[in-house]
């Protein structure tokens, strides 16, 4: 029972009573030993650091020893990764810019409509040439917007996407240049 009234003490400002209401005997208490602390020794001026020596366990670890490792943040990293690989279709699908979309949209219905004008015997030479104005335009505008995006992805270290990219622009230029190559050998030719 006293133990109880010792740390009820210990924890109220009021001196601890006994169960007959007249005050306890409290322990003495020995004085608190201050022990001096080390003196702080000055560092030398101007003092190289010279790293640890390797170890045999820090040879081969799989990350770059001179950085120093937080596995705190190595596992926000992870948990990062984690999270933009679990996306779904419709998440990914959600994140392509309306400007893609439509170029994807303009660039394919070019190639159809070129594709249904020269395979037609009966298409008039200026919906031919109509055709070959749309597609050589819209495709430019593709080789434009590729092309700044290849070099955005540059910058960034990106250079898997942006090598994809650069072929994409190529593949446009070609197309874009045929398409603008025929509308022009057709004007000469209806001049001639």
């Amino acid at each position: 029972m006293s133990d109880d009234l010792h740390e009820a003490q210990s924890k109220s400002d009021r001196p601890a009573r006994s169960t007959a209401g007249l005050p306890l005997r409290q322990a003495a208490v020995p004085a608190a030993r201050v022990v001096p602390a080390a003196p702080v020794v000055p560092a030398a001026p101007y003092a190289p650091v010279v790293p640890a020596a390797p170890t045999a366990a820090d040879a081969d670890d799989g990350w770059d020893n001179d950085l120093d490792y937080d596995a705190e943040s190595a596992d926000d990293a992870s948990d990062e990764e984690e999270d933009e690989v679990q996306l779904t279709i419709g998440q990914r699908l959600r994140r392509v810019s309306p400007a893609s979309v439509i170029l994807t949209v303009g660039s394919i219905g070019s190639l159809i409509f070129l594709a249904q004008a020269m395979t037609s015997h009966t298409t008039p030479v200026p919906v031919l040439m109509s055709a070959g104005v749309i597609s050589g335009l819209i495709f430019a505008v593709d080789v434009a917007i590729a092309a700044f995006a290849t070099w955005l992805s540059a910058r960034q270290g990106r250079i898997g996407r942006a090598t994809l990219l650069a072929l994409l622009a190529g593949m446009c230029a070609m197309i874009s240049a045929g398409c603008l190559s025929g509308l022009l050998v057709m004007i000469l030719v209806l001049n001639g």
